[in-house]
């Protein structure tokens, strides 16, 4: 829409394309750029919603009413992936399935993780609760490592992709 209109105020069909792949290029990076907001909102959150989820088991409640419990307790966009896992539940889906497709929509490496500690305590049994806790644990420690070796590599990176583009304009010349 936005190029047919540059193309019919200007006349210049390349000033119409022109506008209108800015403009698709615009929005795409204006979505993951919020993608990425979000994303990093639920890491987190995750952390303080499996304390929560433990405190809960702790207190005698289900893994259900401790997912319910993150689901109304924690701001979002947590709250609403928990709040689906226990709507899917409601409509005949399994727990298991809601956290798949959880993973899934989410994409996150550290609910990940917590789905195969869910898994694997389905499968051996335990104490659920110290699992969660330990897992919600590690997150920080990880979240401040990566940021160290970000800190770390940041000088190094702009050299490296000079680095890795210099071949293909080499085989050009």
């Amino acid at each position: 829409v936005v190029g047919f209109l540059a193309y019919t105020l200007s006349g210049l069909l390349l000033v119409g394309a022109g506008f209108g792949i800015a403009t698709v290029l615009f929005i795409e990076t204006w979505m993951k750029g919020r993608a990425k907001k979000r994303l990093a909102l639920f890491n987190k959150q995750l952390p303080i919603a499996l304390q929560l989820m433990s405190t809960s088991l702790r207190s005698g409640f289900g893994i259900m009413e401790s997912v319910s419990t993150v689901g109304r307790e924690m701001d979002q966009p947590i709250a609403g992936e928990f709040t689906r896992i226990i709507e899917q539940a409601r409509i005949g889906g399994s727990f298991e399935t809601g956290l798949h497709e959880m993973v899934r929509r989410v994409q996150s490496r550290d609910l990940r993780n917590v789905a195969r500690a869910l898994e694997i305590h389905r499968i051996i049994g335990g104490d659920l609760a110290a699992i969660l806790e330990s897992v919600a644990s590690t997150m920080p420690a990880r979240a401040d490592l990566r940021g160290h070796i970000i800190a770390r590599t940041a000088p190094h990176r702009p050299v490296g992709r000079i680095v890795g583009f210099v071949p293909p304009c080499g085989l050009a010349f």
